[in-house]
């Protein structure tokens, strides 16, 4: 994988998978604080003795449950006094861990440099690029948070061999939907991925690396060019406005890009039904997602109304969704988001079904 360079207010970062790179950052700092789960404990103890630096270590317990103000208050409350503005935060872990610790760098001391180490696809190609940090409130997802871009970026792809099956999963949403975005011909390769193969294999064939650094590339293209989500940047929603009242609904006991392959498929019915969808893309996505053995959402469609009544994209008592007429090609490139009364989403059940 040749190294990606984004370009921010601030200067530049690389998305490389040369250890050197991180090496240099922690080699820079006072002291190094590792953030990480119970889950990517091992990854990241295996960072701290490759860093060689002083350094500690913070194990958090994993879920979205954890993404909360509450512990922002503990971690601040706790580091305030260990460590300085010359150290520097290493992040090892998924969406959260990156979300999470963004945040709490981004506050103490008014901001300390931290640097990204995503363990799991879906951080891979999606939360990692972007500089959004975020906590979760009891109101809806993502809904604290401010923009504050890493020093770097550092991609393993070995670390993908410990994934559970739900986590690669997960990550899949997510390349599926870098796919659509981009063009038909990377929608094409994505869905045709075999990646039942991979996980019994444990094996990151040369095509499964391709697709994940072309997401990449796509993330990075799209927000450079708008690294505050004033325009292009929106069309990164794409299947996400379901998809969070959806993870809502379930309490985050569903993993994000789980959700997000759902919410294509539901965007997607929704969009040819008011006309704005010309593509089978919906029943196709619909249609891997059940091969690959996912249920289907359970509930009723107006017992999402509550959580998309708070979506933070909301304007003018509407919400905001990022239809595409196909694969690469978006219904209103000068908006980019469509507005729909909620009314209009519901009218028709049956067009979920």
């Amino acid at each position: 994988m040749q190294d990606i360079r984004v370009k921010v207010d601030s200067g530049s970062y690389l998305i490389t998978q040369n250890l050197n790179d991180l090496k240099s950052f922690a080699k820079q700092k006072s002291k190094v604080l590792l953030i990480c789960d119970s889950n990517t404990k091992q990854h990241a103890l295996t960072i701290q003795n490759d860093l060689n630096c002083e350094s500690l270590l913070e194990v958090l317990s994993p879920g979205e449950d954890t993404k909360s103000f509450t512990s922002i208050v503990y971690l601040l409350e706790k580091y305030s006094s260990q460590l300085n503005r010359a150290s520097g935060v290493v992040l090892v872990g998924g969406g959260m861990i990156g979300d999470l610790g963004a945040l709490f760098s981004s506050l103490l001391f008014r901001g300390i440099d931290f640097y990204m180490v995503p363990t799991t696809l879906l951080s891979m190609v999606d939360s990692s690029i972007g500089g959004k940090t975020a906590v979760n409130l009891k109101t809806g997802k993502n809904l604290a948070g401010v923009f504050s871009s890493p020093k770097g970026v550092f991609i393993n792809f070995n670390f993908l061999k410990t994934l559970p099956w739900i986590e690669l999963l997960s990550g899949y949403g997510e390349l599926i939907k870098s796919a659509l975005i981009d063009s038909e011909a990377f929608y094409q390769k994505a869905l045709n991925l075999d990646l039942k193969g991979y996980f019994e294999s444990k094996e990151v064939s040369d095509e499964f690396s391709t697709l994940v650094y072309k997401a990449m590339l796509l993330k990075k293209n799209v927000v450079q060019e708008d690294p505050f989500e004033k325009g292009l940047r929106k069309v990164l929603n794409l299947g996400h406005t379901m998809s969070h009242a959806i993870e809502s609904y379930y309490k985050y006991k569903i993993p994000h890009g789980v959700c997000v392959f759902y919410g294509l498929f539901l965007e997607g019915a929704l969009g040819k039904h008011l006309g704005y969808v010309d593509s089978n893309y919906p029943l196709e996505v619909l249609d891997k997602f059940r091969q690959l053995g996912l249920d289907e959402f359970d509930g009723k469609w107006r017992d999402l109304e509550s959580w998309l009544k708070v979506d933070k994209k909301n304007f003018d008592a509407t919400i905001q969704f990022a239809f595409l007429k196909k694969p690469g090609v978006l219904y209103d490139l000068q908006k980019i988001s469509t507005s729909v009364q909620l009314e209009k989403v519901f009218e028709k059940e049956e067009i979920f079904s």
